[in-house]
């Protein structure tokens, strides 16, 4: 089992891989000798893989002035998809107005003051109509601490930034111009959203501050003090994610970047004033679109092209390849879940197929529905092998191969 001071390490890990996943980091030579000194602390662990398609809601959470009342000050939906090694963020605005089981139509950053995480899980993955299984939580302290190790982050402050609630315990006080920000400072920017454009307006703010901070950690200094950066902000950072899971996880961010396989989106929204309170209104239909293209990860919609099949439309055969019993039958099960035509499972000619592949018998004329086909089962792309037989009475053929998990 892990110790309290493994388990510590490990949940940072966890939290600086997904920040590494918004920060934009390529993982250049001097952060390859970053994970180093991650593997120095993990290598003698115990750990398991992701096996399917994850997602993560990650959360920096702020302190309000009353002692132990506490709000989601940014939230976002991470996707890890082991298959395909792709990374979707959604931003979830923290004024936008959605159901919350129990408290009605609220400001979503409320979820967490009546719930938690627990709460704030269930009201997007009803919203968004998807599972959230993990979270991973950041107290916002902790980002000034990050700050402060490495020695301050320089930005440009676009406009004077002055702001006072008391009853909030917020104060901002920032010049414009370039400047050096320690961590409070830090925090002020970050945190900064009365001018016209409001909460999407810090959102933008927040992306330009995490892309600094990612340009300052390149430096070969930076990654000396990583091992007590790690202890210092471990001490901020809480999550459900398995510890037996946390170096997978690195792993993941770090080959999807690696790939340039990353989508991020901050979901569509207006301004409303209801009641007298203002908030952001998100736009559903616009919403699950982005859902299909960052959470499941296909969206295929060019005007000047034909619109694409659906699944009843399409029809697939299943051969095993595996050689293990009860592959292809799961197999179909899924694809018939999908809404897809398919008939009872078939040995394939050999059994020694490693990956599985989906053979296009169609070519051109069904190049999107293939990988849409192959997202939806959290397929590599270039598992699509393309055999043109238009006379066909199929439209592809699923090889079911070693690595099909029966969990899915």
């Amino acid at each position: 089992m892990f110790t309290k001071t493994q388990k510590r390490i490990l949940i940072c890990i966890a939290v600086i891989s997904i920040l590494s996943a918004l920060i934009g980091l390529f993982f250049s030579a001097n952060i390859q000798s970053f994970g180093t000194v991650l593997k120095i602390f993990t290598m003698s662990l115990p750990q398991r893989q992701f096996t399917s398609n994850t997602n993560i809601l990650v959360m920096g959470i702020d302190g309000g002035a009353q002692e132990n009342i506490h709000r989601a000050d940014s939230i976002m939906v991470v996707n890890i998809n082991p298959y395909t090694k792709y990374i979707g963020v959604l931003s979830i605005p923290r004024d936008c107005r959605l159901p919350v089981p129990g408290h009605g139509q609220i400001k979503i950053n409320h979820a967490y003051a009546y719930g938690g995480a627990k709460l704030t899980r269930e009201a997007l993955s009803n919203y968004l109509q998807i599972p959230i299984p993990y979270y991973v939580e950041l107290d916002m302290q902790g980002v000034a601490e990050l700050v402060d190790q490495i020695g301050g982050v320089p930005l440009n402050v676009e406009r004077r930034m002055y702001y006072v609630d008391r009853a909030g315990d917020l104060y901002i006080d920032l010049y414009p111009g370039y400047q050096v920000l320690d961590g409070s400072k830090a925090l002020q920017y970050v945190r900064f959203r009365s001018d016209a454009r409001a909460d999407l307006g810090r959102i933008d703010r927040q992306q330009k501050f995490i892309q600094a901070v990612g340009n300052k950690a390149l430096r070969i200094g930076v990654i000396f003090k990583a091992p007590t950066m790690i202890y210092k902000m471990a001490k901020y950072a809480r999550t459900n994610v398995p510890a037996s899971r946390f170096v997978d996880l690195a792993k993941r961010v770090r080959e999807a970047y690696q790939l340039g396989h990353l989508d991020i989106a901050t979901i569509p929204s207006e301004p409303v004033y209801i009641n007298g309170i203002a908030y952001l209104q998100p736009d559903w239909a616009k919403t699950q679109e982005l859902v299909r293209r960052v959470i499941h990860g296909y969206e295929f919609t060019t005007p000047a092209l034909p619109p694409v099949k659906k699944p009843p439309e399409l029809s697939i055969e299943v051969l095993n390849g595996s050689g293990k019993s009860g592959m292809g039958r799961n197999a179909v099960a899924k694809l018939k879940y999908l809404g897809y035509q398919t008939r009872d499972a078939k040995d394939a000619s050999r059994f020694d197929y490693k990956e599985t592949i989906i053979l296009n018998w169609h070519g051109a004329a069904l190049e999107d529905e293939a990988y849409i086909l192959a997202r939806k089962l959290y397929i590599n792309p270039d598992n699509i092998i393309v055999r043109t037989q238009n006379a066909s009475p199929v439209s592809f053929s699923l090889i079911v191969g070693h690595d099909w998990p029966l969990e899915r």
